[in-house]
């Protein structure tokens, strides 16, 4: 479906066990009465924290009952998910959260479901507004960008970056990567191994174009920003992975205004420079939507929503080498006559795991699927459609698949998370 854009219905939020980082600029640290405070919301005793690889996943199996990570009044809705060591850290847009306005709010899950916070809040001026963050980890701790107004009325969406210790206190002072007239939406961020690369859909040519930037590991930036992208339709929806050497990168775009979009791909070196010029990687006529990239270990997986026309969509995935070019034929992963949205991936070990939103009487339910190769081998539903659950987001711990979503199955939208185990 191409134009998907995010949506969300808003409501107060209340108070709950968690971490909230303020979305607009003049920060300043608010701790705890304490200044160790922290709160176990849910575990699953009989689940061990494992160490080492899992063997090939050749199916899922749920982990335990589904973790509410916030409740009563409000909403926490957008959850992103990162592995960062020894637990999941999940992040999510609060929408109003306070008088400060909306908010970045992050939990901490671990493996066996134990979810930590330590109430540790960032505030800043009144009146701003968030888009969705976005998570990486560089083994030692977590980079979080997102979109903000600066609030007071000022009404353009900026790009923020801060670094978040693995308890998720704040490390240092959150950064402005773009500070633009028109708004920057559509964020991304991955660990380059030397440093961070940040991406993100720009306003400042109207249509919209796509832009990269590098961070150092100190969390100031690096030289200016690059701009990928530069054509007539708008572009969006950046998503970008390492791979080891080179920043591979996939968003939307069209090649005229009258097109179909597609799923677009560049590489891009360390220091954020095109390597090549851009590629087409859909061919379909009916348009493509919400891409999302990973590195494997070998090579690229790809995700979207291509459109067949009227209501339907289906999610497909492909494999891609190093340089981008196609391994094999596309994979098919949720089946057509359904009308899907949302894709995540995750690579496990030996398979990928591939999550998204499909629309069901009544509601929206969220799937995963287990694909090795061409071939999906397993498919289990998250959720069980009674409910709007929307806008999945997967990691991967080298033996648990965690899945953060929200849906208003609690009366109000809010976070939930699921662990699932690989069957060998």
């Amino acid at each position: 479906m191409a134009g998907m854009q995010a949506t969300s219905r808003t409501l107060p939020i209340c108070a709950a066990a968690s971490l909230v980082i303020a979305c607009t600029p003049d920060f300043r640290l608010e701790g705890d009465a304490d200044g160790d405070a922290e709160e176990e919301l849910s575990a699953d005793p009989d689940v061990e924290e494992a160490d080492g690889p899992a063997p090939a996943c050749a199916g899922l199996e749920r982990l335990g009952p589904d973790i509410l990570l916030a409740d009563g009044a409000g909403s926490r809705v957008l959850p992103d998910v990162v592995w960062a060591g020894d637990a999941f850290v999940v992040a999510g847009l609060g929408a109003n959260v306070d008088p400060e306005g909306d908010s970045i709010v992050l939990f901490r899950i671990s493996a066996s479901g134990t979810v930590s916070a330590s109430d540790v809040r960032i505030a800043g001026r009144a009146g701003g507004v968030c888009s969705e963050p976005a998570l990486a980890w560089s083994g030692s701790h977590v980079g979080l960008v997102w979109g903000a107004t600066g609030g007071d009325g000022d009404e353009s969406f900026a790009v923020r970056f801060a670094r978040v210790e693995p308890d998720g206190d704040p490390l240092g002072d959150a950064i402005t990567v773009r500070d633009g007239l028109f708004g920057s939406t559509d964020v991304d961020v991955a660990w380059t191994g030397g440093g961070w690369a940040a991406t993100w859909k720009d306003y400042a040519f109207m249509l919209g174009e796509v832009y990269v930037s590098r961070i150092g590991p100190d969390g100031r930036e690096e030289g200016e920003e690059m701009r990928v992208t530069a054509s007539d339709p708008p572009s969006r929806e950046p998503s970008l992975a390492w791979t080891g050497s080179e920043i591979a990168l996939a968003w939307i775009d069209a090649s005229s205004m009258f097109a179909p979009e597609r799923v677009w791909f560049a590489r891009l070196s360390d220091d954020g420079e095109v390597i090549d010029p851009p590629r087409s990687i859909t061919m379909d006529s009916a348009g493509s939507d919400a891409p999302e990239i990973v590195w494997t270990g070998s090579g690229l997986a790809v995700a979207w929503v291509e459109a067949l026309g009227g209501l339907e969509s289906r999610v497909v995935i492909t494999h891609l080498s190093p340089a981008g070019e196609r391994r094999m034929p596309d994979v098919d992963v949720s089946g057509d006559g359904a009308r899907v949205e949302w894709p995540a991936i995750a690579a496990l070990d030996g398979s990928l795991a591939v999550a998204w939103e499909e629309n069901v009487p009544g509601g929206s339910a969220i799937r995963v699927a287990v694909v090795r190769e061409d071939d999906v081998i397993a498919a289990v539903d998250v959720t069980d459609g009674t409910s709007f659950a929307e806008s999945p987001a997967l990691a991967w711990s080298g033996s648990v698949l965690g899945i953060a979503w929200h849906d208003d199955g609690s009366g109000s939208q809010q976070i939930r998370f699921a662990r699932f185990g690989c069957l060998p």
